[in-house]
């Protein structure tokens, strides 16, 4: 199987993997282990997303910009 090097470049970038591809030419072994790095990287992926749709966010307000607007005019006193 034959593949551009820019498509290479980018897999081996998300999987911080050196395939070791010459001329854009995989093997077989080559494209199972991509597929298995790819399927990896997203079900860690995944794993992230549900942890910060899990994660409770406190919206404070940032005191110390607020302190500084007011010293220099920006809210009413």
């Amino acid at each position: 199987m034959k593949l551009g090097q820019e498509k290479i470049d980018k897999i081996e970038e998300i999987t911080l993997t050196d395939y070791g591809i010459v001329d854009g030419t995989l093997s077989i072994e080559n494209v199972e282990s991509i597929i298995d790095d790819l399927l990896t990287k997203i079900d860690g992926l995944k794993g992230e997303i549900r942890d910060l749709k899990n994660k409770e966010y406190i919206d404070e307000p940032d005191y110390d910009e607020i302190g500084k607007d007011i010293r220099f005019g920006m809210y009413e006193q």
